[in-house]
C-alpha cells in the first residue's frame, strides 16, 4: 500500500494501532493529499487517535490544513463514534510544530503516550475476590449493552474479533463488571484495551487480574503484547507495572477539543 510507505520512522512502523488501520484490520479511515501518489497522509484510529504522517505542508497550507482538521475530522470523528475530542500522535517534530500552530486558537496542549510492551505469563500477586468469575470473552459478551458501544469503535465486526482478538471479561454474579481484550491487531502484535464499569468495581484488582489472564494467553500464541496510556494516568500506569510492563516509550500527543 502506498500509504505504508509514507511510514519513516521506526515507531510509526512499530505502532500497532496505526498499523491495524492501514491493513484494514481495525476500524480507521485514511485520507490522503492525492490517492494517486500520496506525499502526506491522516490515519484515523476511530475511537482512539489520528496519525499525521508523510511530508509536512508548507506554512501557505497551513489554513486549509485547520479547516480539514475542525471540520472533516470533527464530523467523521463525531459521526463514526460521537467523538468531540482531537489527539494526535506526533512522530515527527515537524509535525508537532505545525499542528501546535494549527490547533492554537482551540488551546492545543501537548501531553505524553506511555507505550508499554511485554510477552512474558505473568500471576496475580492474590487471588479473585469473592463473588467474581472470570471468563474467556466471547461473541454474546461483545453484544451487551456494556462492552458493546466502545467495541464497536475498534472493530468491523465481531466475527473479525473471534478469529482475530483476545479478550477476557470480569463478572461479578451475571454482571460484567470488566473487560481486556485486544483492541488493534497487527500480525502477532496486539494492543490491549480495559476498563472497569463502576466506582464500585473499582480498587480490587480485577483489572490485573482480567490483564494478567490476557497475557498468559498471548503468551500462550506467541503474540506481542502492547499496552499505550496517557502518561498522567498514574491508576492506568500501576496496573501496567503491577502485571510486568516496563521501559515505556513516550510519544507526544497533541489534544483540544474539536
Amino acid at each position: 500500500m502506498k500509504v505504508k510507505a509514507l511510514l519513516t520512522t521506526e515507531q510509526e512502523r512499530s505502532d500497532c494501532t496505526l498499523q491495524a488501520v492501514i491493513n484494514g484490520v481495525n476500524r480507521g479511515v485514511i485520507y490522503v493529499d492525492n490517492p494517486h501518489e500520496p506525499l502526506m497522509a491522516v490515519v484515523y484510529a476511530v475511537g482512539l487517535r489520528f496519525f499525521f504522517i508523510g511530508g509536512v505542508p508548507d506554512k501557505s497550507k497551513w489554513e486549509e490544513l485547520g479547516d480539514f482538521i475542525f471540520n472533516q475530522l470533527k464530523d467523521d470523528s463525531f459521526t463514526l463514534c460521537g467523538g468531540t475530542w482531537f489527539s494526535a500522535s506526533l512522530y515527527h517534530e515537524g509535525w508537532k510544530n505545525v499542528l501546535e500552530q494549527v490547533a492554537a486558537h482551540k488551546g492545543a496542549t501537548i501531553e505524553y503516550d506511555c507505550t508499554y510492551q511485554r510477552r512474558f505469563d505473568v500471576h496475580p500477586d492474590r487471588g479473585l475476590p469473592k463473588g467474581y468469575s472470570l471468563e474467556k470473552m466471547n461473541a454474546a459478551h461483545a453484544r451487551n449493552a456494556l462492552v458493546h458501544p466502545e467495541f464497536i469503535e475498534y472493530w468491523y465486526s465481531i466475527e473479525d474479533f473471534m478469529e482475530m482478538g483476545i479478550g477476557y471479561v470480569m463478572k461479578q454474579d451475571e454482571d460484567i463488571v470488566c473487560v481486556c481484550y485486544s483492541c488493534s491487531v497487527n500480525g502477532n502484535e496486539h494492543e490491549l484495551y480495559i476498563a472497569t464499569f463502576s466506582d464500585a468495581n473499582r480498587g480490587q484488582g480485577l483489572a490485573t487480574y482480567a490483564a494478567a489472564a490476557y497475557l498468559n494467553q498471548c503468551a500462550k500464541r506467541n503474540v506481542i503484547a502492547r499496552w499505550t496510556t496517557d502518561e498522567a494516568n498514574q491508576a492506568s500506569k500501576r496496573v501496567a507495572e503491577k502485571i510486568g510492563f516496563y521501559d515505556p516509550f513516550k510519544v507526544p500527543v497533541l489534544e483540544c477539543s474539536f
